[in-house]
């Protein structure tokens, strides 16, 4: 039940993310710079398990419909699946490794 709980929580989070206006403070680029060049962001792993690589089309995908093609720029965390550009912008949000906080 837990774990539904916090499903649904996540989609919730995603949600929220996907159509605020998009945040540009000081602390959004930190984060950002952050996951650039962390070793867990998609676009710095040479080869992605098939799981990780369904997220990332999925992510691309509605990018590409919602007309948000600067959020591929930024890749996707392979730990939580999440895009960067969305996951960095939202404050409620955390960094899996804990490379920054909320």
């Amino acid at each position: 039940m837990l774990k539904l709980k916090n499903s649904f929580k996540k989609l919730w989070i995603i949600l929220l993310s996907r159509n605020k206006k998009p945040n540009q403070e000081q602390w959004v680029l930190d984060r950002r710079e952050v996951c650039r060049t962390c070793e867990f962001n998609t676009i710095n792993i040479e080869k992605l398990p098939l799981k990780k690589r369904i997220i990332k089309f999925l992510s691309d995908f509605y990018s590409k419909i919602m007309g948000k093609e600067e959020v591929d720029t930024l890749g996707g965390c392979s730990i939580c699946g999440c895009s960067v550009y969305f996951k960095s912008e939202t404050d409620i949000e955390y960094c899996p490794k804990n490379k920054w906080k909320k």
